[in-house]
């Protein structure tokens, strides 16, 4: 086997195609791989033929245009005519089989070429791919309504969308490779890196940054978030930063906590007003209190004073209880009152307030009764409390009971989950034999000074018990509530933690 032999046969071997011209341009050496690449015939390729002949041959069947031109597969226009002198030294073109392929041109030094042809179509695909890929991933930034920037170890810009460059007034491409500092102050930069530090465990970091109106925009709130990237084997690291615009909820927040501090004022300024004027009111109150019963002591013999004097003494006696109570709920809500919750037993508490109400009871020939399950039963609250809240309750079911009505008191442990019932309890409840409350009655009820239409049926009252009831009970860490059905009578209940 002669060189020439050998050459041919390391030439087919490869998995390039190869063809070489000499000064004049004829056809020299070649591969097979060569004309499979360019799907060219083998008659093309003797040494008669030239590289024109070639380039003629791919106009007429269609590979490059009439005037030996054709677009690559990065859309560049490439042109062929005039010979060798024109053809470029590289070029990619997808051949008629729909291949990539790669082609080189080297020029040798006695004027003659050797051109290759690589098939590339996987590394094309993949490059293309990647592309596609990052402009996908461009589109999606650019999408994103909010802020992104990316750094590098050396606290050096890498990204910037559109929108915190315009927010920091530049564009992206002043921003990026940029120093922090250079582009924020070293105040802000030294926080950022900072953050930056804290964060190189892998944890994101979420914080606001807030930007004060200038004259071409208003305040901006950001919640920034600051994500750590990949750690790179030389020990670089990219932190991304993404803000997400909350002025809006940030407004709105400060608007809750100004209209709240508001109110809060308003309601102490309430109670301070309700608590002088209550003080205020008894000094005068008990002087009228005390000339009408001495007008009932000194005028027993005329009817018409003695009434006038008892009368008197009512209506003083009703004011005094709505200053009473008046007072009390305002010490209520400003906090002034403070309640001492100890163990005690619920049966002295409750026979000590129904024998208080036993006397009204009767007068409306009322029966009450008292029942505990189990007998023991020990509750955790505040003696004075508890009975103040038990006999608004107990004065209310005698009030609104029927005449020879039932009021019954029944006390018995809870230990469900529903709501308003406690945990772990005892509940007591105070069922009457009344007209009941319709469900529209029932939303109504804990409220100050809704009495539920009771002045039209000349009933006594200030419209302030259940009120305050609900809101001793709660200071005492319970709950109150009320089952009523219309024309079968109420259950009002309380509940109150059990005493250890």
């Amino acid at each position: 086997m002669n060189r020439t032999e050998e050459l041919q046969l390391t030439l087919e071997s490869i998995d390039q195609g190869i063809v070489s011209f000499d000064k004049a341009g004829k056809v020299g050496i070649h591969n097979i791989r060569a004309l499979s690449l360019m799907d060219l015939p083998p008659d093309l390729f003797d040494n008669l033929n030239t590289y024109d002949d070639i380039v003629r041959y791919q106009v007429q069947r269609g590979d490059l245009a009439g005037d030996a031109s054709f677009v690559d597969v990065y859309g560049q226009y490439q042109y062929f005519k005039g010979g060798r002198a024109n053809s470029p030294d590289l070029y990619i073109r997808r051949n008629a089989s729909g291949a990539t392929i790669e082609v080189r041109t080297r020029h040798l030094a006695n004027g003659g070429m050797v051109r290759t042809f690589a098939d590339v179509t996987g590394y094309f695909e993949a490059q293309q791919a990647v592309r596609e890929s990052e402009a996908e991933l461009r589109d999606l930034l650019g999408a994103f309504p909010g802020y992104i920037v990316a750094t590098d170890e050396h606290l050096c810009y890498t990204y910037a969308n559109e929108r915190i460059a315009t927010l920091l007034g530049h564009t992206p491409q002043d921003i990026i490779g940029r120093e922090v500092q250079e582009i924020l102050g070293k105040q802000r930069a030294d926080a950022i890196q900072q953050e930056i530090l804290a964060i190189k465990a892998g944890q994101a970091s979420v914080g606001i940054s807030s930007y004060p109106a200038t004259a071409t925009r208003a305040r901006l709130d950001l919640e920034v978030t600051h994500v750590p990237g990949r750690l790179k084997a030389n020990g670089a690291q990219t932190v991304y930063v993404f803000g997400i615009d909350v002025t809006a909820r940030r407004l709105a927040e400060e608007a809750l906590i100004a209209a709240r501090d508001a109110a809060e004022s308003s309601s102490r300024a309430k109670s301070d007003f309700l608590s002088h004027m209550s003080h205020e009111l008894r000094t005068p109150l008990n002087a009228i209190l005390g000339f009408g019963q001495l007008l009932e002591l000194e005028h027993q013999s005329d009817q018409d004073r003695l009434v006038w004097g008892r009368e008197v003494v009512k209506g003083g006696r009703h004011l005094l209880e709505l200053i009473n109570e008046v007072l009390d709920l305002a010490r209520v809500e400003s906090g002034k009152m403070a309640v001492q919750l100890e163990p005690m037993a619920l049966r002295p508490v409750l026979e000590d307030c129904l024998t208080l109400m036993r006397q009204q009871a009767s007068a409306r020939s009322i029966t009450m009764s008292l029942h505990l399950h189990p007998q023991g039963l020990a509750v955790l609250a505040d003696r004075t409390r508890l009975k103040q809240t038990m006999l608004n309750l107990l004065a209310n079911a005698v009030k609104y009971n029927t005449e020879a009505g039932t009021v019954t008191v029944v006390c018995e442990l809870t230990t469900g989950t529903k709501q308003g019932k406690g945990d772990q309890g005892v509940r007591i409840n105070i069922t009457d034999t009344g007209k009941g409350l319709t469900p529209t009655q029932t939303a109504r009820l804990f409220q100050p000074f809704e009495r539920l239409d009771a002045n039209l049926a000349h009933i006594e009252g200030t419209g302030i018990g259940l009120a305050l009831t609900k809101r001793l009970v709660e200071l005492m860490h319970g709950h109150i509530g009320v089952d009523s059905t219309p024309g079968q009578g109420s259950t009002f209940w309380i509940t109150l933690p059990l005493a250890g």
